[in-house]
């Protein structure tokens, strides 16, 4: 159930803010970028993620990244929000891991494709236990793999849709057809 969000319990969230809480910037970010409070505020809630990632918030150093790779309140800047996502996943954000590993896989927002690096971010989110890492990872290496590698992809494929991931478990039964 999401949290009601009255006039007050906002107040206070930004005064946490306002007074350097990293945690309240982050929650204030989240709820401007959100669209909770009325309209979407991407600009306002851009600066708060800045001040929360700058302190070192993972999340907000992973939104941040988000909005400058999609031009959300800030000017879109690929090479801007490719090193907050990085930073966030240095910090340990499995699915800023994962994320990357999406970029490069795809070549997504006009990244070059690197399988290689592909490889390299989904199997550190795999390492954290993020399921979707687990089936990129896994769809790589049983269609890009050395031999040796197509077992443990599968093996990472069956870990994802047993962890509840719809595309792994799809993708099991698309092999089983």
């Amino acid at each position: 159930m999401a949290a009601i969000w009255t006039t007050k319990k906002v107040n206070q969230v930004r005064a946490k803010a306002r007074a350097g809480d990293i945690a309240s910037q982050r929650e204030l970010a989240t709820l401007l970028a959100s669209g909770s409070m009325g309209r979407r505020k991407h600009r306002e809630a851009a600066k708060w993620y800045r001040k929360a990632a700058e302190a070192g918030d993972e999340d907000a150093r992973y939104n941040l990244g988000l909005m400058y790779v999609l031009g959300e309140g800030v000017r879109k800047n690929r090479d801007t929000g490719l090193q907050w996502l990085k930073a966030a996943a240095r910090s340990g954000s499995d699915v800023a891991e994962e994320v990357l590993g999406q970029i490069y896989e795809r070549g997504a927002f006009g990244f070059r494709k690197n399988l290689r690096l592909a490889m390299k971010w989904y199997r550190a989110a795999s390492s954290q236990g993020n399921g979707k890492a687990k089936f990129g990872l896994g769809r790589l290496l049983t269609s890009k793999g050395k031999p040796s590698q197509k077992q443990e992809g599968r093996r990472l494929i069956r870990q994802a849709a047993k962890a509840g991931v719809v595309d792994a478990r799809k993708y099991l039964q698309e092999q089983r057809s």
